[in-house]
């Protein structure tokens, strides 16, 4: 636990800790210290708080066996005493040396080969990662949990000269960066393999069409399979600046190959793209290998061009041959841009983390999975913001001056089309008096209180995704004209009589305002504005009299409105401004963050079954009486009040819903939730299958309606086998067959399909058996799911095909098993369930799934073991607990099988 007593950490130290947290630390060398301090300074004015220490300075103060071990120590203080969330390591290993994991002995043979140059070492802070003290790092018997405390990047400079052509690329990718190449991509891909043919172009469309946002299209592509991808249009290409380069080959630490040619270490060095600077992306071998002269390192250190920051493997990327798309380097390479452009993981060192993150449960054994763990690396600035859009532009509004008192200063942020940003970040400083942030509001809007101040002038600087920075300066001086809005309050005049402001209410403002100015001010009116057209303004100025210096005056009655009708949203911003002038002088504009509060019930679980009828067999006949179980959150942000859930069928000729007993909730406070039951009939002479749809009115206090449609099924539809009532469900036939019902594994229950021999609990050599289900009536948005266990021989191609039939042939959904590496290594997992989206197959449409396990020549391991299939309906699984859906679908035509040595370097 990372929470023990921080002393046995560090020597007794005089360190002055900041009232704020330091958010970002930099680790470097006592010589590049002050170059650093240009990104440092930049990342604390725009509100991410930097300082920089010197690996002399903690090698002084902390303990450890190593310089590593006093930096990671160092870490871990700051990671608890200062609030560390982002790690830059300053330098190359001389400067801060890396430290070698192991995951796997990949018996390749050659010195170093195991030994993983692994920056993972310096963000997951829990134990020491030598628990057992044989010096090894990153054992299983370790016990690390491979999920990162802080975010991790490396800066992979060696001298000042290159430090300070990192720190140039960064400050220009963030500040003032062209704005024409954002949305530019170049895709690289070779054939891996020819025998079995194995086009990594196939894994790069899958990128393109599941995770590129439309903006992006078309991606460039140079493919070796297209005829387009050499050394020279490779260089061409990249001279001319992508934001976005990814590259699917072969490589090594001082060259990638572009298809029948390559680029080697001084291609990097001399690119000519700036100052539109790359991102560059490998699951080539080596390429990232940091403890060498790395292509990677050339990359980010070229002083004409090449990228900001490169991801790639410091030592031997998987494929999977035969299998494009499903080789593990292909895997994580995915979700980098899953993480990055659906889920909007946009800090480059946090969607790194976050790669590793998903696979972690699949990393618990010594596998290939944890070798991608330690190997793949982030070199470059962990905080840094990768755009994924075009820049915009900012209109920020604030009072260009203020006077010295204490006041309130308003701060209001837009985009160019005037529409209101959330979630920027504001940042105000001004030397030893004041450091101050915060993200504005869904109105676009932040309220600083200030102390007294000097004069001179305050930095302000705001940040926000996908748009330029906007630096700027208040003025703080003696004399002059301000009002300050010290607080305000709302009084309910007509609603529901509860003091919160909800739909369809008439609202009265209460306000303080403060005289900041040295003298008096005279006839002072207050002016209630919106951009909100749904708002409706009753009374919108009120005349507030004089007011002297440094007085305050309070305004009981005046400004009224009313707000708008129930939209569905639950925190409806109501966009009012109170707006200020003194005899023809305008002062300050202060946006009022208020919003129309409302009730929002979400479905957590829903099930639809027969349990009521004396023949249930769990799915739902003509002439049953079907239940929709349900269960309801209120994630809005006030209680939900006399609710009342009622059934309305589409069809009300298939299906009929009783009359009672409805689903009445007198009170359902936020966040909590209630389960209950609908019942409905179906007409006897219906024909199954048929599927028909039905919606939840669901109607809060009469003044909150909401409609959710539900699909239901009729006939015996969907899936699911949990092999405890024998083989019925399945067929099983090919070559070497030994799926076999079996008691040696289980995910639940006591038995579950084994495809091995019990008496060696080894598979067969040369082995293409397949387990197939009986035909499948797919029901709406269907989910394909399973559990299984598995071990197989690394090498060459072992595993099972995910495949799926609807009557055009076998598709190959996925591929489960060796990624190809070296010799007789045997690599599995733990139980692990698996899903798919199946809702591009219509309602009705039969489908057949199978499992085929293949096994080449190479010595065998235990197997795989399959537990738990289900096929179903989204209505029937919990909305809470639903896993990530695999979106693979590549033509079986495209998939060869034969043997063929790996890892590709």
């Amino acid at each position: 636990n990372i929470f023990n007593d921080n002393k046995n950490l560090r020597k007794e130290i005089d360190f002055q800790i900041d009232s704020d947290r330091i958010l970002y630390i930099i680790i470097t060398d006592s010589e590049l210290s002050s170059i650093f301090q240009k990104l440092a300074n930049w990342k604390t004015r725009k509100g991410i708080k930097a300082k920089i220490f010197t690996t002399d300075w903690i090698g002084s103060n902390f303990d450890g066996t190593d310089l590593q071990e006093k930096v990671r120590n160092f870490i871990k203080f700051a990671y608890i005493e200062l609030g560390t969330e982002w790690v830059l390591l300053g330098g190359d290993t001389n400067i801060i040396p890396d430290r070698k994991a192991y995951a796997m002995d990949c018996e390749l043979g050659r010195p170093g080969d195991n030994d993983i140059p692994c920056d993972l070492y310096y963000a997951d802070l829990d134990g020491n990662w030598d628990e057992n003290n044989n010096k090894i790092y990153g054992e299983i018997t370790d016990n690390i949990d491979l999920y990162p405390e802080v975010f991790i990047g490396r800066a992979s400079v060696e001298n000042p000269e290159e430090a300070e052509n990192f720190i140039k690329k960064v400050l220009t990718y963030e500040i003032s960066p062209p704005t024409d190449y954002q949305t530019k991509a170049l895709f690289l891909a070779e054939i891996l393999w020819r025998t079995p043919l194995t086009d990594g172009g196939i894994g790069k469309n899958l990128i393109e069409n599941n995770f590129f946002p439309a903006i992006f299209l078309p991606v460039k592509k140079l493919y070796e399979s297209l005829g387009n991808e050499n050394t020279y249009s490779v260089l061409y290409e990249m001279n001319r600046g992508y934001h976005f380069i990814n590259h699917d080959g072969h490589a090594w630490y001082s060259v990638i190959s572009v298809g029948e040619g390559s680029l080697h270490r001084a291609d990097f060095y001399t690119l000519r793209n700036a100052p539109k600077y790359s991102i560059l992306y490998s699951i080539g071998c080596w390429p990232g290998a940091f403890d060498r002269n790395c292509m990677g390192e050339q990359f980010i250190c070229a002083p004409s061009g090449g990228g900001v920051a490169f991801i790639g493997n410091s030592r031997y990327g998987w494929g999977s041959p035969g299998n494009p798309a499903f080789g593990y380097s292909n895997r994580f390479d995915q979700q980098f841009y899953r993480y990055l452009f659906k889920e909007n993981i946009f800090h480059i060192g946090e969607t790194l983390a976050a790669v590793k993150a998903h696979f972690a449960d699949r990393s618990r054994t010594e596998n290939v999975y944890r070798w991608h763990q330690f190997q793949l690396n982030l070199l470059g600035d962990p905080e840094m913001p990768v755009w994924t859009s075009n820049p915009g532009i900012m209109q920020v509004n604030f009072p260009p001056k203020i006077p010295t008192q204490k006041l309130t200063l308003p701060v209001y942020v837009l985009n160019h089309n005037g529409k209101d940003i959330n979630d920027a970040l504001v940042c105000i400083m001004k030397e030893n008096e004041v450091y101050a942030k915060g993200l504005t509001d869904m109105n676009g809007e932040f309220n600083f209180k200030l102390s007294s101040l000097t004069p001179g002038y305050m930095y302000i600087t705001v940040t926000a995704h996908n748009f330029l920075p906007f630096l700027d300066s208040i003025l703080v001086f003696n004399e002059g004209a301000y009002i300050s809005l010290e607080n305000y309050d709302i009084k309910e005049l007509k609603g529901n009589n509860d003091n919160i402001i909800n739909p369809d209410e008439e609202i009265e403002i209460k306000f303080t305002l403060k005289n900041c100015s040295e003298n008096t001010l005279h006839n002072i009116k207050a002016f209630l504005e919106t951009k909100n057209p749904s708002v409706l303004l009753i009374d919108s100025t009120v005349d507030c009299g004089d007011l002297i210096s440094g007085e305050s005056l309070k305004i009981e009655k005046g400004l009224k409105f009313k707000t708008p009708a129930y939209k569905g949203n639950k925190k409806e911003p109501l966009s009012l401004f109170l707006r200020l002038e003194s005899e023809g002088i305008n002062l300050p504009e202060y946006p009022l963050s208020l919003y129309s509060l409302s009730p929002e019930l979400s479905l957590v679980n829903i099930k639809i079954d027969d349990r009521l009828m004396k023949n249930s067999n769990n799915w739902i006949d003509p002439g049953d009486i079907g239940e929709v179980i349900l269960t309801i959150k209120n994630t809005g942000l006030i209680n939900a009040k006399n609710t009342l859930i009622s059934l309305i069928p589409d069809e009300p000729d298939v299906l009929s819903s009783f009359p009672e007993p409805d689903i009445f909730i007198k009170n359902l406070p936020e966040d909590s939730t209630f389960t209950g039951s609908l019942l409905f009939y179906v007409n006897p002479e219906c024909s199954a299958p048929y599927f028909t749809k039905a919606t939840l009115k669901i109607n809060i206090e009469n003044e909150y309606s909401i409609k959710k449609e539900i699909n239901i099924s009729i006939g015996n539809t969907g899936f699911f086998d949990d092999m405890e009532n024998g083989t019925e469900n399945w067929i099983h036939k090919g070559i070497k067959d030994n799926w076999h019902i079996t008691q040696k594994r289980k995910h639940s229950g006591k038995y579950s399909w084994y495809c091995g021999n019990e008496s060696t609990m080894k598979y067969e050599k040369s082995s293409n058996s397949y387990l197939e289900s009986t035909e499948i009536i797919v029901e709406p948005n269907s989910v394909l799911s399973f559990w299984h266990w598995y071990e197989v021989a690394t090498y060459g191609v072992n595993g099972i095909y995910v495949e799926i039939n609807d009557g055009n042939g076998w598709m190959v959904l996925d591929f489960i098993g060796s990624g190809g590496a070296l010799n007789n290594l045997p690599i599995g997992n733990e139980w692990i369930e698996d899903n798919y989206d199946l809702s591009d197959f219509q309602p009705g449409k039969k489908i057949k799934i199978r499992f085929r396990f293949y096994s080449d020549n190479n010595p065998p391991a235990e197997g795989f073991y399959i537990d738990d299939v289900t096929v179903k309906s989204k209505n029937t699984l919990n909305f809470t607990d639903y896993k990530e859906l695999k979106e693979i679908r590549i033509p079986e035509n495209n998939i060869i099988f034969q043997n063929y040595p790996n890892p590709f370097n």
